[in-house]
């Protein structure tokens, strides 16, 4: 008559697989809003193109959505000076599966400005494909300060070594420099008059 008489089955309790299920969506939730809200640039790279950006990357290379980005070639976001270091960096994260040091190459934002970062990379794994994740910072703002004080130190020292009056540096007690001038009122050589107290 086409009525079923009885229905046979099994039953499996899947209470952990679903709280196992659970907590790697959660994990993995954190982990994307972790990347997502991080201050520093995060980008995967997978054959030599952007594979990811978070909105940090996206903002130190001047791009405003990762379409921009995304199946572009990183080299093309860097500046040609650092290609070979950035290519022998490649090679030892993708052949050797070694992380690589802290470097400080200069980028190129969308426009092409230059922008100096601090930069670190690890070997890693986009959606089964070999790849890496780099970290970058942006750095222009300390390379400028540190550029302001050489050029600083440069004009006093040039300032020191020629002025006509006599000048002595002196820490703890001690001559530590001095200039032509000096050398010339005291009738000796800068390494003879350092190291000397000045009374």
């Amino acid at each position: 008559e086409g009525r079923a008489l009885y229905y046979e089955g099994t039953l499996k309790d899947i209470t952990e697989h679903k709280l196992a299920e659970g907590a790697l969506r959660e994990s993995e939730e954190n982990f994307r809003m972790l990347i997502e809200h991080a201050p520093v640039a995060i980008f995967c790279q997978a054959g030599g193109c952007f594979q990811y950006l978070n909105p940090a990357a996206l903002k130190l290379f001047g791009a405003d959505t990762q379409d921009q980005m995304l199946g572009r070639p990183v080299l093309d976001y860097v500046h040609p000076d650092f290609h070979a270091a950035l290519l022998e960096r490649r090679r030892i994260l993708m052949e050797e599966k070694k992380p690589v040091p802290e470097m400080e190459p200069v980028y190129l934002k969308v426009d092409g400005t230059p922008v100096a970062v601090a930069a670190r990379a690890v070997p890693f794994k986009f959606r089964g494909e070999d790849a890496m994740l780099a970290l970058a910072r942006d750095i222009t703002g300390h390379k400028l300060a540190q550029e302001a004080l050489r050029q600083s130190e440069e004009r006093f020292r040039d300032l020191f070594e020629k002025s006509s009056d006599a000048y002595m540096v002196v820490a703890d007690g001690v001559i530590t420099d001095c200039n032509a001038a000096t050398m010339e009122m005291l009738g000796g050589e800068r390494g003879e008059i350092v190291g000397l107290t000045p009374d």
